[in-house]
């Protein structure tokens, strides 16, 4: 559809994270145009004052090029000790099903992740929040969504997480880290202190929202841009943001990591680094590059081979950042932390055997699988850890456990509320039990239960899982369980009732739809066996805690539409918006969060 820029594309508008650049070609390779990949300098030609070999020939379905070089894993290479804390390259994945792996299904084509599974620690147990807002709030906050107040994109898209909290990346940056951030943020962009580099990164390019076109990074049919760059002052008290213009054509995994191999080259090896790689694939819309595309032409379903080849092309990028960590002398330091932020969407991805998916409470929706990697976990690697694990847990893991910030004041001094997260680090370290036994994955309170309403009936359920007992409540979303390849298996748009009468826009005889399942899903991880009634003294000691838990939940941070302040806040979004040709913050007064639970609802 669109030229593929080379890697050392740069933005002729004015961007600070220009500075970040694209990266230098891998060693013995050239950049090939409309594929997006790197191929071997014998198929590429020499153009006189070029800065850089260029490949004339144009990608086609038949494609020869090859994918980039074969990881170096860290299995043979044990941590070195050094000096200085551990660097932290933190991957993040959208809508990343625990069966879209090659490590779990042959039709996918992910072996640097593979290896890195192999030559790592493999996290089994690990859970997230069903959508894309809630889990990167919860995984910086260190918090459940319903503590700080994001219960859905809705919080974020019309304000933000509360500035009263201090994120994972301040705490880092406070203890002698440099945090920089790259990709998809998506927990508020209302105002310069609610951006990334007003809430501790250095420096950051990426995008705001969810779901911009992966070649052209434009919104709202394509009339603004999603795509920014961002510097912090040396003081911290102010940051600058401009549209991040000129990189259209360029897909989003290569564009996001051209920056973050950049910053690895020029990231000094005796200061600590924390790089958050959040990469926009596989979100919809579903869309690959077509090299990786011709890589997976053995899969027949278009909508499945489509969302593979974004894994694929994920697959290449992580390559491309291992080895740049490995060239430039990091690697041997270095703690790489991978995982998705929700389970698949069942129309394009897949979680089977797990019932459900984006969107829901069920298994499907919430499990996702985390790996630890790099010669830091040397000692252990090739090890699964099945402790129970959520995304909390990544703010006083990385940290405490591994960064050393002090616990007292990372779970004390960092917020209103203390973190739930759990430090994590030696009880993987050590292959022992986990010191979580409980995940709220939500509570039913006035600021959630009305979502019931909604047409999709987003994010109106709850649920609470307590070792190895599990409960629903409200909606949990859909419920099948749906092998691949899911195209043949996923609901005509015009299709609300599932086959076994659940209505999927009203929740009526869908299970757990006003009322409570319950499930025992270390012996039944496809939530097949409703124990409600086979359990009931079980059932009745996880509603009391989760109503007890429904008391200690936050006022929702959005800012309503319909009322004056939200009127008039939109107005401005739009002002700005449509004056800068891109989303940017809107208003310079943060709307101060007070945890009110009087407050109205929308």
């Amino acid at each position: 559809k669109f030229a593929l820029a080379p890697p050392g594309f740069q933005s002729t508008n004015n961007d600070p994270a220009a500075t970040l650049g694209a990266p230098a070609l891998p060693k013995g390779t050239c950049f090939k145009p409309k594929c997006g990949v790197h191929v071997p300098f014998a198929g590429c030609t020499e153009t006189p004052g070029a800065v850089r070999p260029v490949c004339p020939a144009l990608c086609t379905s038949a494609s020869t090029s090859t994918p980039p070089p074969p990881l170096t894993d860290g299995c043979d290479l044990p941590f070195t000790n050094p000096p200085t804390l551990p660097h932290i390259v933190h991957i993040v994945l959208d809508d990343v099903g625990t069966n879209d792996y090659g490590f779990v299904n042959s039709q996918s084509r992910t072996p640097t992740i593979d290896q890195l599974r192999q030559c790592g620690v493999h996290l089994t147990n690990f859970y997230a929040a069903p959508t894309c807002a809630p889990s990167r709030s919860q995984m910086l906050a260190g918090r459940y969504g319903f503590r700080v107040g994001v219960y859905d994109g809705r919080d974020t898209t019309s304000n933000g997480l509360p500035v009263n909290f201090t994120l994972l990346p301040e705490v880092l940056r406070v203890h002698g880290y440099k945090p920089h951030f790259v990709g998809k943020y998506h927990v508020g962009s209302r105002t310069p202190q609610q951006s990334p580099t007003g809430r501790g990164f250095l420096t950051a390019f990426g995008m705001y929202g969810c779901c911009g076109d992966h070649f052209t990074h434009m919104i709202r049919n394509g009339k603004r841009l999603d795509l920014f760059a961002a510097t912090r002052s040396n003081t911290g008290n102010q940051t600058r943001i401009t549209p991040a213009f000129g990189y259209e054509g360029i897909y989003s995994t290569a564009l996001f990591t051209n920056k973050a191999v950049r910053i690895i080259q020029r990231h000094p090896p005796n200061k600590p680094l924390y790089l958050l790689l959040a990469y926009q694939a596989a979100h919809a819309p579903i869309q690959a590059p077509n090299d990786a595309l011709a890589r997976n032409a053995h899969i027949a379903d278009k909508t499945r081979r489509t969302f593979s080849s974004m894994l694929t092309a994920l697959d290449d990028g992580i390559a491309r950042v291992v080895q740049a960590l490995q060239e430039s002398g990091l690697w041997p330091n270095t703690l790489l932390v991978l995982h998705s932020d929700n389970g698949a969407s069942p129309r394009n991805g897949n979680n089977f055997p797990l019932r459900g998916g984006k969107f829901g409470w069920y298994e499907g929706g919430v499990k996702v699988d985390a790996v630890l990697a790099g010669p830091l976990v040397h000692p252990i690697r090739g090890r699964t850890w099945s402790g129970l694990a959520h995304i909390t847990d990544l703010y006083p893991t990385l940290a405490v456990g591994v960064a050393g910030a002090p616990s007292a004041m990372v779970m004390h001094e960092t917020g209103p509320v203390a973190p739930d997260g759990k430090n994590l680090w030696d009880a993987i370290l050590t292959d022992s039990a986990s010191p979580r036994q409980e995940i709220a994955f939500n509570v039913i309170n006035k600021y959630n239960v009305l979502a019931c309403n909604d047409t999709i009936m987003y994010n109106c359920g709850a649920a609470l899982r307590s070792q190895q007992w599990k409960l629903l409540a409200g909606y949990p979303g859909d419920s099948r369980v749906i092998p691949v390849p899911p195209r043949q298996f996923s609901l005509q748009s015009s299709q609300t009732v599932h086959p076994d009468g659940c209505d999927l826009t009203t929740g009526e005889n869908c299970p757990c739809y006003r009322s409570y399942c319950l499930y025992d899903v270390e012996a039944d991880p496809s939530e097949s066996r409703d124990l409600s009634e086979s359990r009931p003294e079980k059932l009745a000691e996880l509603i009391a805690r989760m109503e007890e838990l429904s008391t200690e939940s936050a006022q929702a941070t959005r800012i309503c539409p319909h009322t004056e302040e939200g009127a008039a806040d939109n107005k401005r979004q739009h002002k700005v918006g449509w004056a800068a040709g891109a989303d940017l913050p809107w208003s310079d007064t943060v709307k101060v969060w007070l945890n009110d639970l009087e407050a109205p609802t929308c």
